[in-house]
């Protein structure tokens, strides 16, 4: 794979991410499933991707 990408950062609106989300694991990238239904979701992912990275 030409490009490493230290998180995958997906939503669950689109069916796509059931086809997705399996091979990008597989592959060992690292994938967090978002979602945003609300503004305590949202900021809960800033929060969430902010761990996740080391920040």
């Amino acid at each position: 794979m030409a490009q490493n990408p230290d998180l995958v950062l997906v939503t669950p609106a689109r069916q796509a991410v059931h086809q997705l989300l399996a091979p990008m694991e597989r592959l060992g990238l690292p994938v967090i499933v978002l979602t945003s239904r609300s503004l305590d979701e949202v900021l809960g992912n800033i929060r969430l991707v902010g761990r996740a990275l080391g920040a």
